[in-house]
């Protein structure tokens, strides 16, 4: 149990807290077989707490909640989607390895999993939690985000994430300003730190997108020296200065030193007469 471990402030029905040799114990008001029988959503309920809380869970509440967890195959996977976004974001996400184990997330199409340690370790947003959870698990990405209705952008920025994940660690900063202009799901220190619990090399990924931020060169439209409503007041069509920003971008990446209105401005009126 870790040594920041709170009993959660707001519990659902059926649920308690009492003191433990360590701290805060979960457990419920009545017999924990027929709680989580009635209701396999409270086994999911009881893991969630104890990610959120760092709370540990009374022995015979958790085997009960074990136990009943294969009949969460019939829940409703938005209800389970939620409540893994809860667990996924708190302190100790990895709390989770036990409800995986016991076929719990079958019904969402995420089974036997590995380790879950590293997921503690991870950037807490949502996606970086998701994408590690669902490697860790080795779970079929597509399928589980069609289940619980993850949405067409998670699946996007999740496919790219594997992609830059594959690709494996850029080689110097003109690598890595490359991949981020192409766009990236999460800012570089980010992509690197979760990346890094997977694979080895990516530390040093984290010291060139330092080094990058430090350096201010460019790697984003919305650093270049002209903008669109620039380019727009200067003739460029409205079909056309996207184009023009994402190839003057590629410009400057190369030569930031060509990083300067007036250059811009004269170099994005030509690109735009050859489009």
């Amino acid at each position: 149990m870790p040594e920041s471990a709170r009993a959660p402030a707001c519990l659902p029905e059926g649920f308690c807290t009492r003191s433990g040799g360590e701290g805060p114990v979960l457990g419920c008001t009545g017999a924990p077989g027929p709680f989580f029988s009635a209701d396999p959503m409270r086994a999911l309920q009881l893991i969630r707490l104890a990610a959120e809380s760092g709370c540990a869970a009374d022995w015979d509440c958790f085997s009960a909640a074990m136990e009943a967890a294969p009949a969460l195959v019939h829940a409703d996977p938005l209800a389970v989607r939620d409540e893994l976004n809860r667990a996924l974001t708190g302190p100790c996400p990895q709390a989770l390895a036990p409800l995986v184990q016991a076929g719990g997330l079958r019904g969402v199409g995420i089974r036997g999993c590995a380790c879950l340690h590293p997921l503690a370790q991870a950037p807490s947003g949502l996606l970086s939690r998701w994408w590690l959870f669902l490697r860790l698990c080795g779970a079929d990405a597509e399928q589980a985000a069609r289940r619980m209705k993850l949405g067409q952008s998670f699946c996007q920025d999740y496919a790219h994430l594997d992609e830059l994940f594959r690709a494996g660690p850029p080689a110097d900063r003109l690598a890595l300003k490359r991949r981020l202009a192409e766009g990236a799901p999460l800012p570089g220190d980010e992509m690197a730190a979760l990346f890094g619990l997977l694979a080895p090399g990516w530390d040093r990924t984290a010291q060139l997108y330092r080094e990058l931020l430090e350096s201010r060169e460019p790697f984003r439209v919305d650093q270049l020296a002209v903008t669109r409503a620039e380019l727009l007041a200067g003739g460029v069509s409205a079909r056309k200065a996207g184009k023009v920003l994402a190839m003057l971008l590629k410009v400057v990446v190369e030569q930031p030193e060509l990083n300067v209105a007036p250059v811009l401005f004269q170099l994005g009126g030509s690109l735009a007469r050859f489009l």
